[in-house]
């Protein structure tokens, strides 16, 4: 997955048009059109429902975009940082999720990441966000992700 193509969807099912989420991200409408289909292709799953007059997100596309805003920056963050995950390769990483980001969000993120650094060891503690913020408060995780309203 990358993180690009997140952004153009956002951007394309916000705005509801490919050619005005291209000028956001800077991309030609067939640039975003190809972003889209690859980050479909990676999910396995249709998500935008595409007519002549208008860009309407599909089941799937809905969950997607539900996502946690701060899970896409902490995770797009994380991916563009080859220092801090040099750093993260001398000491154990914790990370608590929420339902939603363990199930659909982090699994391929994780499998790239073991291919890059093999010696890093990942716990995760998957629980609802109150007991997810009350790990991070106390440190017995380093990270948690969660959804608040």
């Amino acid at each position: 997955m990358d993180f690009d193509q997140l952004t153009t969807f956002v951007y394309v099912a916000k705005l509801k048009s490919f050619s005005r989420a291209g000028q956001k991200v800077f991309r030609s409408q067939s640039a975003v059109s190809a972003q889209i289909r690859q980050l479909e292709q990676a999910y396995r799953a249709k998500l935008l429902d595409r007519s002549a007059k208008s860009v309407e997100l599909t089941p799937a596309g809905e969950v997607l975009l539900n996502m946690p805003k701060d899970c896409f920056v902490c995770v797009t963050n994380l991916s563009r940082s080859s220092q801090i995950a040099a750093m993260w390769c001398r000491v154990q990483w914790s990370l608590a999720p929420t339902k939603r980001p363990a199930l659909y969000l982090l699994p391929e993120i994780f499998a790239e990441f073991q291919r890059k650094y093999p010696l890093v060891h990942i716990s995760i503690y998957r629980n609802f966000s109150h007991k997810i913020l009350q790990r991070v408060e106390d440190g017995s995780v380093d990270v948690g992700i969660v959804s608040l309203r």
